[in-house]
């Protein structure tokens, strides 16, 4: 009965030798596995963050730019309405404007829409006498400048002097002998495109390991006028921010560059993880197995013990001792009256 027991004993504690290491193992490791990924949603949350408000501010930027560079119409615009459509030392004012205002290229003046004032005119002595009304390419925002007396921002194109920059007209309305409004033409200001993204700190993000797309609707397609990667859906995480400027809708893309480190890190923390639980599982195992191999270094001292006790080192054969114990258990087991006639062999 007490074998029986204590196999009983020994079968329990080899299965919970068994099962247990796997379930720390599977514990540990669950639990690391959740700590790497709430790690890394945390990291590409602060990430997602940070683009955000980068792509905001240079959104901001291109904004503040070309407020502060278009209001450079207005001023002209004044000019020729206060002189009521004759225009007078226009150079003297365009250059008091464009010294003031940073970002501008050149300001003109385009009566009934044909360029005649230019400042400064050096590099672009191509564009005197342009008509932008007839030009298939600036007629339709012209046109809608004229119809709203709006502001309207054109581009980005490929000027006539060359380069590509965006311009803004303004519609000029002046009063006839009658006292009637009539179209007298545009004031307008040409800022280049490069100059205009050199103001905010696009350029500079390729260095910083950030992609960037600017883009507009064209003919009900997406149109990219400015990107520093050729692919953009190539970045691990795009943040798209729309902003308006005048008459129009631009779209800023701003994604993270790949980063193979940032997949050999999380591997590492995953191995890592991995290692750590094995340890963990190890280190449990050896101390659930040290009294299970504890009790069998004394079984078998024991059981060295008693063949050392009760049988003969030489002959292997029973020894007296064990003789005279099995004969007492007899004798408590099988007790007569007859006791006398037990016959004793020496």
């Amino acid at each position: 009965m007490p074998n029986t027991v204590k196999a009983d004993v020994t079968k329990k504690n080899t299965l919970l030798l068994r099962v247990l290491p796997s379930i720390i193992f599977l514990v540990t490791q669950s639990i690391g596995l959740l700590i790497v990924n709430n790690y890394h949603s945390l990291w590409k949350k602060e990430q997602t963050m940070l683009m955000t408000e980068l792509v905001s501010s240079q959104a901001s930027n291109i904004q503040h730019y070309l407020s502060q560079a278009l209001s450079a119409t207005y001023t002209l615009k004044s000019l020729v309405e206060v002189e009521n459509g004759n225009v007078r030392n226009f150079n003297a004012y365009a250059k008091n404007i464009f010294n003031s205002l940073h970002g501008i290229n050149n300001l003109q003046l385009a009566p009934n829409g044909i360029i005649k004032h230019i400042y400064p005119i050096e590099g672009h002595e191509k564009a005197l006498g342009h008509n932008i009304l007839k030009d298939d390419r600036r007629r339709d925002k012209a046109l809608l400048a004229i119809t709203h007396r709006k502001l309207t921002l054109t581009g980005p194109f490929k000027l006539i002097q060359g380069g590509t920059a965006v311009i803004g007209r303004n519609p000029i309305f002046i009063k006839n002998s009658e006292g009637k409004e009539i179209f007298w033409g545009f004031s307008s200001v040409v800022m280049y495109l490069d100059e205009l993204l050199s103001a905010t700190e696009l350029d500079t993000l390729i260095n910083k390991g950030y992609y960037y797309q600017l883009s507009r609707i064209k003919d009900k397609a997406e149109h990219i006028f400015s990107q520093n990667h050729s692919d953009i859906n190539s970045a691990e995480t795009i943040i798209k921010h729309e902003f308006r400027v005048p008459n129009d809708t631009w779209f800023l893309y701003v994604g993270r560059a790949p980063n193979p480190w940032n997949h050999i890190a999380l591997s590492l923390q995953i191995l890592l993880t991995v290692c750590l639980s094995a340890l963990i599982t190890h280190i449990t195992n050896t101390l659930l197995r040290r009294p299970v191999q504890l009790q069998k270094l004394v079984d078998e001292k024991t059981e060295a013990l008693h063949k050392l006790a009760f049988y003969d080192p030489l002959t292997k054969l029973c020894n007296r001792r064990l003789f005279n114990d099995l004969l007492t258990r007899i004798c408590l087991l099988y007790t007569s009256d007859a006791a006398d006639d037990l016959l004793c062999v020496d």
